[in-house]
């Protein structure tokens, strides 16, 4: 097997597994009601997208526009823990 290959199939199980986990945040706020759950589904939704782009494009994986998708993760991250220590107080 190629590099190529196993690199592809790693960024496939990671995005499979961040629509698993985005999957699980989804079901806990629709028990809890928390938005910060709403926060952590957006973001494991677009490092799944990330990844699965990435896929596609393996050559260009180092191409500045495949990061857009992780900074709106981590931005979805950043904006929810700011939500949720505002509504606590």
């Amino acid at each position: 097997m190629t590099t190529t290959v196993i690199n592809a199939f790693l960024l496939g199980i990671m995005a499979t597994l961040s629509c698993v986990v985005a999957l699980l945040f989804w079901r806990y706020y629709r028990k809890s009601r928390d938005r910060l759950f709403v926060f952590m589904t957006l973001t494991f939704v677009c490092l799944a997208a990330n990844f699965a782009s990435i896929v596609g494009r393996a050559g260009e994986a180092g191409a500045a526009y495949f990061y857009l998708p992780r900074l709106a993760a981590f931005l979805f991250l950043l904006i929810g823990i700011i939500d949720k220590n505002r509504r606590s107080k």
